[in-house]
């Protein structure tokens, strides 16, 4: 009995210790639908199509058919290409938002997504 006790005892105080709060390295962990300003410093991309390509390229792939659309500061701005356009100097981040969640956010038209950039000033 007392074996049995001092098992559930040792479980309880070291099952915390088991289980993984953030990215294994001590660091905190990552956003998979956020850019930083902090993440694009890290990077040498010239602009966002590269900084995606190189952060984040799971972003641009095709869902159902489609591309996500890009939004620039909550207004569509059409294409993927549109992202050649801005330079990551003139960013503050730039989001991911799933399909579902842009639908109900901007309507119907946007199965693959929304990338959506958030300018400085």
């Amino acid at each position: 009995m007392h074996l049995k006790r001092l098992g559930l005892l040792l479980v309880v105080l070291l099952a915390p210790a088991c289980y993984s709060t953030g990215t294994g390295d001590g660091g905190p962990t990552r956003d998979p639908n956020l850019i930083s300003t902090e993440e694009l410093l890290t990077q040498r991309a010239v602009d966002c199509y590269q900084a995606i390509e190189q952060l984040r390229p799971q972003w641009m792939r095709r869902r159902g058919g489609e591309t996500p659309q890009v939004y620039v500061n909550g207004s569509r701005r059409g294409a993927l290409g549109e992202l050649r356009t801005f330079q990551t100097d003139d960013i503050r981040e730039i989001r991911f938002i799933s399909g579902p969640d842009a639908t109900t956010r901007w309507g119907t038209g946007h199965r693959a997504g929304v990338i959506e950039l958030i300018t400085r000033g």
